[in-house]
């Protein structure tokens, strides 16, 4: 009498198969545990995050970062406006508050990656540019609107604004500072006045 020998069982690990376009891909228990080390590496709280100053860069704010060796002007009317109206928020006595101080204090906040004084940052240490400021700005190359700018201003005695000789240096005068950031009004009012005169377009301009 014969005795059937079976086959000794053999355990396979498991994997699943998918089938795409009749081509079987099989996810390996490898993978699996990569996609589980990968996942955990994302969700890390200690992971590198952004500074204030890389937070500010990606909102891609119309606001001018300031520089902490030009700007002076704008700096002045920072603080000028700081001591109109002070801030108790600001983590500088009242009484010590500077320029300096001030520029201290950006590069402290800049540095930072705690977001929540990323408003603190963009108040003491950005700016708004003219072009944020002054409305109706003629647009850059519109060569339409500066002909008829510039014949406006040269039908005048006196040119107005004193750092240009003649009109035709109107339009390179004006494009010249949308961008700049914008110090105080009262201080520069000359600027101010310029641009909102001579390198603005509204409905009067139309009908004259």
């Amino acid at each position: 009498m014969r005795v059937a020998i079976l086959p000794k069982k053999v355990l396979i690990p498991a994997i699943s198969l998918t089938s795409v376009g009749g081509v079987y891909l099989t996810k390996s228990i490898v993978s699996e545990k990569e996609e589980r080390i990968t996942a955990s590496n994302e969700a890390d709280p200690n992971a590198t995050q952004p500074t204030i100053k890389e937070r500010f860069k990606n909102k891609n704010s119309k606001r001018v970062l300031l520089d902490a060796t030009s700007h002076d002007k704008v700096w002045a009317a920072i603080l000028k406006e700081y001591k109109k109206n002070p801030d108790p928020n600001l983590p500088i006595p009242q009484s010590e508050v500077s320029v300096e101080k001030i520029k201290e204090l950006c590069s402290s906040l800049g540095s930072s990656t705690d977001e929540g004084g990323l408003d603190q940052y963009e108040k003491y240490c950005t700016r708004d540019t003219w072009k944020g400021s002054v409305p109706n700005l003629i647009e850059v190359g519109n060569k339409v609107k500066w002909d008829k700018k510039k014949q406006e201003y040269g039908n005048g005695s006196v040119l107005p604004i004193t750092d240009i000789k003649s009109s035709e240096e109107l339009p390179s005068w004006c494009e010249g500072r949308y961008d700049k950031p914008m110090d105080d009004k009262e201080d520069n009012y000359s600027d101010y006045w310029n641009l909102s005169n001579w390198c603005t377009w509204d409905s009067s301009d139309e009908q004259s």
